[in-house]
């Protein structure tokens, strides 16, 4: 999911100038459980892990000075908020009531594109060579490939016996 800088001030009352990142389209609706939304976990592309903190919380943390590594997310007006206002995007799992279509909050282009940018995966790319080395290309791997699997011992002798001594 794509995110955006924003002020803080954009989600709560505190006048400051620290700087968040905040999802640039609204999220689809997340279930609740007994203990609050039904997020299992927010990540950044780097794969940390983000803690969830009411924005209260977080302002606290600003307020006392604290020198604190952790990074927090909180979801305010249909945003998700994140507390590092370097993130560019962010991987979400929760439980949505909504039907939503995935691709709409990934950020990336259409693969169908000229130019589809590096979050399309390569094996969904075209493929481009010359077509006057295509055949040898082919060769090339389905050798490779017999090689590496398709490995015989061949019997020196064809002599339908098996060569071992008893």
């Amino acid at each position: 999911m794509p995110l955006e800088p924003v002020p803080l001030s954009e989600c709560c009352d505190y006048k400051s100038g620290c700087i968040v990142s905040r999802s640039i389209k609204k999220i689809p609706q997340i279930s609740e459980g007994i203990f609050g939304l039904l997020i299992q976990s927010v990540y950044s592309p780097g794969m940390q892990k983000l803690d969830y903190a009411e924005v209260d919380r977080f302002i606290n943390i600003l307020k006392m000075g604290l020198k604190n590594t952790k990074k927090y997310y909180w979801v305010y007006d249909d945003y998700i908020y994140v507390s590092n206002p370097n993130l560019e995007a962010i991987n979400v799992i929760a439980y949505y009531d909504d039907d939503f279509n995935p691709k709409d909050f990934s950020g990336c282009p259409d693969p169908n594109d000229e130019d589809p940018g590096t979050c399309v995966n390569p094996l969904d790319r075209a493929f481009k060579i010359p077509s006057y080395l295509e055949q040898q290309l082919v060769a090339l791997v389905n050798d490779t490939l017999q090689k590496t699997y398709f490995r015989h011992i061949v019997d020196p002798v064809p002599d339908a016996k098996d060569d071992e001594k008893s």
